[in-house]
């Protein structure tokens, strides 16, 4: 029995479980009966099988090739935590040298649900994967308008004129999401109240359209408030 590289951990044992051996390739077994027998050869947490049959007067070899082959992982955005066969193994984009062989991937990005795939990596040439945390689009829309929207933290934007709509698509993350709007008195109430005795003014005008006694405007967030979702192509 032999290994590519040498020192893999070998075991043998008979179809009928009445024989078996261990040992470290390359080695040979001597005197061994006749019959079939299955082969596993470990080398770290990588391990392969085959089936051998012993016959009488003859020498039966067995080899194992424990190849590698580089593995390109990238994702959109980049940054993600890469799972190779539920260990960790770097953040995107990363090169990794992995065991020729079937591996089960996991990349994992904060605020999105984990992303999986299988690949079969082959030792004949450079090997890639790719994860893709795609986006959605919402917009938000206020009546009247003036608004500030603020998405989870960061302030997007206000709805100060038509379609008074702002797109918060940027900030946006799987799960839960904190939207604030925060609406203050229209310009014209503003104007009213700059002209009542003992006030102190905000707004300067070249012209005075309205007077203290001028009837104010309903203002405030009077809704409706809108959520527009649009999915990505």
């Amino acid at each position: 029995i032999q290994s590519e590289p040498p020192g893999a951990k070998v075991s043998i044992k008979s179809e009928d479980g009445q024989t078996s051996r261990e040992g470290v390739a390359p080695q040979t077994i001597v005197d061994i009966p006749t019959g079939r027998y299955s082969i596993m050869a470990r080398r770290g947490d990588w391990e392969m099988r085959g089936n051998v049959e012993v016959q009488r007067g003859d020498t039966t070899s067995k080899s194992f090739a424990f190849v590698s082959a580089i593995t390109n992982i990238t994702s959109e955005p980049s940054g993600a935590e890469i799972f190779v066969d539920g260990k960790s193994r770097g953040r995107t984009p990363v090169r990794l040298d992995l065991p020729a062989r079937p591996h089960d991937l996991a990349a994992h990005l904060d605020g999105w649900p984990d992303e999986q795939q299988k690949i079969d990596v082959s030792a004949q040439r450079e090997n890639a994967a790719r994860f893709v945390f795609a986006n959605g689009s919402v917009k938000i829309t206020s009546a009247p308008g003036g608004a500030t929207v603020t998405g989870n933290g960061k302030e997007l934007g206000q709805t100060w004129h038509a379609p008074y709509r702002v797109d918060v698509t940027s900030t946006l993350k799987p799960g839960t999401n904190e939207i604030t709007i925060k609406v203050v008195n229209s310009w014209v109430n503003r104007m009213i109240g700059d002209e009542q005795p003992g006030a102190t003014k905000i707004t300067f005008a070249d012209v005075k359209p309205y007077k203290a006694n001028s009837p104010l405007l309903p203002s405030g967030l009077l809704g409706p408030v809108t959520l527009i979702r649009e999915d990505a192509d």
